[in-house]
């Protein structure tokens, strides 16, 4: 519509050959576009201000609030760690009443019937099946 509008103005505001007015008027419309692109980037620029601020005034009204912290793991999942830690201690002391080291031999046992069953099991099934 502007480029309509100054058309209209300079073909009848001015005189001479039609070359002149539609080079005239090519820069005019030129100069309109570019405005509005300058137009455009300064209010880019003013949001991206506005934004930037606005962020800047949130982070400094939670650094002041230390009640809006998060928590840390350890906080969050005390009770978790607990419960694996006494689970692996029980673990711990079982795997260590049944070693070498009290005098049982109940892994070793334990061990050597899992081999055997395992052969047995190859032989039977695998090696031979039928």
């Amino acid at each position: 519509m502007t480029a309509r509008r100054i058309d209209k103005n300079s073909n009848s505001s001015r005189s001479g050959s039609g070359k002149e007015h539609s080079g005239s008027t090519r820069k005019q419309i030129r100069q309109v576009g570019r405005k509005s692109k300058q137009e455009q980037q300064n209010q880019r620029r003013k949001s991206m201000q506005e934004q930037t601020t606005n962020q800047q005034i949130w982070a400094s009204q939670v650094a002041k609030q230390r009640c809006c912290k998060k928590p840390s793991r350890m906080t969050l999942y005390w009770f978790h760690y607990t419960c694996g830690a006494v689970g692996l201690s029980a673990c711990s002391l079982w795997v260590l009443r049944h070693s070498r080291l009290m005098g049982s031999s109940d892994i070793d046992n334990w061990i050597r019937a899992a081999k055997e069953s395992t052969t047995l099991f190859w032989e039977e099934h695998v090696e031979q099946p039928v």
